[in-house]
């Protein structure tokens, strides 16, 4: 990514940097220290971040959303950003400035078909790119993963036939070692051949695929993804795109309070290596979560859960951690109050965990645990945070209004409609799975189209 002029604090576009250098500043300085921090981002709701160092660099993604009425349709657009900053060993902040861009890999020309009545019953729609989660593939670069609807075929602007939500993979930073690895272009990521989806189904949502790299006994490195958590199902991901079904594993004891729910993905997997575990032994860490429905307003409650892997294949899981400590923000609405979504997860050099999500889907956090911090959340009892359920409704802020598009009555009331209208708490055709990420027809991390 290019390098852009300093912004100074006091003008808007700098206000956000220095709000996110000044944030960040706190990781450096308080090392081995458990910290989660609100990043202010000025005014605008910046969520769903995705944090990452590399090297001498820090790069983030963030998303924000905006509903608007076009038509029929409520639209769901998704605008994104990508942060950039320099790590500096003599600066006391620990980093130079950090600026962010608005990221479109294909530059506006990719031209996204429209849902048509089979979902949501074709009046709830979105736009752009979903959670953008970033991840590091040392000696080739940085790299992000995300969703994206199908581009438009032949004349008509709705989406025609069976309609696949896919994964993309997209080079953010190059390295020489790159290879067979660099993308000019952003890569569809699809389901392996052999794959069928269930008779009749209409459209599928591909979410929430955990990429991690593996090194083999002869030194090869693969790509490989977590595609579902129940049961384990490892992908491995070839640079054309097309993925192979390696390896199934499951553990019905260690995932057993995990059985009535919907066990979701998360951001990239990362590795942590034998010298750097305070246990001494080598494995793979990433996050996991599931949704419920709790209090009198079915209020959706995200609960999330560090997981490792067993660091060679078939990569099973061997060890889920408690509930991970997240902030949940009433400040806005009910409906959102209780949900927070990882979006991002590190392993920075000086030891720490760095967990980056969205609190309410309005404000973006950064959680940093100590490795030894967050191995001690490893107990064996898979416990379950107790969790205030909001009964009454929130005051919601002015900003949030807006930005929710409130056009005369609740949003929450509009939505059961249309739900209605598309026959039902689930959308038509709905494909409800663990690797598309959602949850009763909604999209998961916080973008309920």
């Amino acid at each position: 990514m290019g390098s852009r002029p300093r912004q100074r604090c006091g003008t808007v576009a700098g206000g956000r940097a220095c709000a996110l250098v000044a944030l960040l500043a706190i990781l450096s300085c308080a090392a081995h220290a458990a910290t989660d921090v609100k990043f202010d981002w000025s005014k605008d709701m910046w969520y769903n971040p995705s944090l990452v160092q590399a090297g001498d660099t820090f790069v983030s993604a963030v998303k924000s959303t905006r509903m608007q009425r076009m038509g029929k349709k409520n639209w769901w657009i998704n605008s994104l950003r990508m942060c950039e900053g320099s790590v500096s060993s003599s600066s006391s902040s620990g980093m130079q400035a950090l600026t962010c861009k608005p990221y479109d890999p294909w530059a506006g020309k990719y031209k996204e078909c429209e849902f048509d009545d089979r979902v949501r019953g074709g009046k709830l729609d979105t736009a752009g790119l979903g959670d953008v989660k970033v991840w590091r593939w040392p000696g080739r670069g940085v790299y992000a993963i995300f969703g994206r609807k199908p581009q438009r075929n032949g004349t008509s602007v709705l989406c025609n036939g069976f309609v696949v939500y896919h994964q993309w993979i997209a080079q953010i930073k190059a390295e020489e070692g790159a290879g067979e690895w660099r993308l000019e272009q952003p890569l569809p990521l699809l389901v392996p051949a052999s794959h069928a989806y269930p008779e009749g189904t209409a459209f599928a949502m591909e979410k929430n695929w955990m990429p991690f790299v593996h090194m083999d006994a002869n030194g090869a490195e693969h790509l490989y993804v977590s595609y579902l958590m129940q049961p384990h199902i490892v992908l491995e991901v070839m640079p054309s795109g097309e993925t192979v079904h390696r390896w199934t594993s499951h553990d019905e004891q260690l995932m057993a309070k995990f059985a009535p729910h919907h066990v979701h993905g998360g951001p990239p997997v990362v590795y942590v290596p034998a010298d750097r575990s305070p246990s001494g032994a080598a494995y793979y860490l990433g996050v996991m979560h599931h949704i419920e429905k709790v209090g009198e307003k079915n209020a959706r409650l995200y609960r999330h859960f560090a997981f490792k892997t067993a660091p060679h294949p078939p990569f099973e899981v061997t060890a889920v951690s408690d509930e991970l400590p997240l902030v949940f923000n009433a400040t806005y609405k009910a409906r959102t109050a209780l949900i927070a979504f990882v979006s991002g997860l590190d392993l920075s050099p000086s030891g720490d965990v760095l967990i980056t999500y969205g609190s309410a889907d309005v404000n973006a956090r950064l959680l940093s645990l100590p490795l030894p911090e967050l191995e001690g959340l490893f107990s064996g009892g898979v416990a379950f945070r107790d969790v205030d359920v909001p009964h009454e409704p929130v005051a919601e802020h002015a900003k949030a209004r807006r930005l929710l598009g409130r056009h005369g009555g609740s949003w929450g009331a509009r939505r059961r409609q249309q739900q209605a209208a598309a026959g039902g708490r689930r959308g038509r055709g709905h494909l409800r799975r663990g690797g598309d990420g959602l949850e009763d027809g909604e999209e998961d991390g916080g973008v309920h189209f």
